[in-house]
């Protein structure tokens, strides 16, 4: 027979749960369900930057082409860092500060950009004095 007490240390929520559900008995607080739980989370997060990982290129031209459009004019005559800072600003915007995304935007800007948008491409690489976007946002 297994004895499990409920702690002091748990919080109230925990152990009420079961009281929730119609129940009398108070649920008792399991840690390795709390564990399963956790690895289950992990497992989906993953999953969705494993997901994100695949991503093709051509998926970040849409976004990225918007970007450099828009950053172009508003870097003209800056500095060359200032052009930059605006740059990583604007990319960082446009992904939603997602940190997977913007891993994997960091690693495929210059192919997703060349042929779609090279004309704004090579605005902001005069800007910000780069000879890549990556390079650019560095």
């Amino acid at each position: 027979m297994i004895r499990v007490e409920i702690s002091r240390d748990v919080p109230r929520s925990v152990r009420k749960a079961g009281s929730a559900f119609g129940s009398s008995r108070p649920t008792i607080y399991d840690p390795v369900m709390t564990t399963v739980a956790r690895s289950w989370k992990a497992a989906l997060l993953g999953i969705a930057v494993a997901s994100a990982a695949g991503s093709e290129p051509g998926s970040f031209a849409a976004p990225l082409c918007g970007v450099l459009k828009a950053v172009g004019p508003r870097t003209r005559g800056l500095e060359p860092e200032a052009a930059r800072a605006q740059l990583v600003r604007a990319i960082a915007a446009a992904f939603d500060y997602d940190a997977a995304r913007l891993k994997e935007v960091r690693a495929q800007i210059d192919q997703a950009t060349l042929g779609a948008c090279a004309k704004d491409r090579e605005v902001v690489l005069v800007n910000t004095k780069a000879k890549t976007l990556a390079e650019a946002i560095e």
